[in-house]
């Protein structure tokens, strides 16, 4: 994990946002990888664990069934990801979008894209 990562989390959790995570891995696994990452237990950062249950990453429904867990509009979500398959998925359902490039990820032009987790406004 991105030392500027566990900045940002602490930064938005402070700042009252709620944060969620949404992976093709299961929530224990999800868990398990945030409660005992290099950083420590990050898990108290997060409120809500999304997985494939929710359907693929890969489809804009998804995202709606996300939000209306959250209890949220779409619009008012903020959906980070380096893969731009599931950006635009997540778009399409309404969200906002921002690709995260990292080494080896290729930044694509048809969205709003950051190298640090501290370049994301809300």
């Amino acid at each position: 994990m991105y030392e500027d990562v566990v900045d940002a989390l602490d930064e938005w959790s402070e700042d009252g946002l709620t944060l969620a995570v949404y992976s093709s891995g299961s929530v224990q696994a999800q868990k398990l990888i945030f409660g005992y990452s290099e950083h420590g237990d990050l898990t108290p950062y997060f409120s809500r664990y999304f997985d494939t249950k929710m359907g693929g990453k890969k489809e804009a429904r998804s995202y709606e069934n996300i939000a209306q867990e959250l209890n949220l509009e779409p619009y008012e979500i903020l959906f980070l990801s380096d893969v731009p398959e599931e950006l635009r998925a997540a778009r399409e359902a309404g969200m906002e979008v921002v690709q995260l490039v990292r080494e080896g990820t290729v930044p694509s032009s048809h969205f709003d894209n950051v190298d640090d987790f501290s370049q994301i406004t809300y």
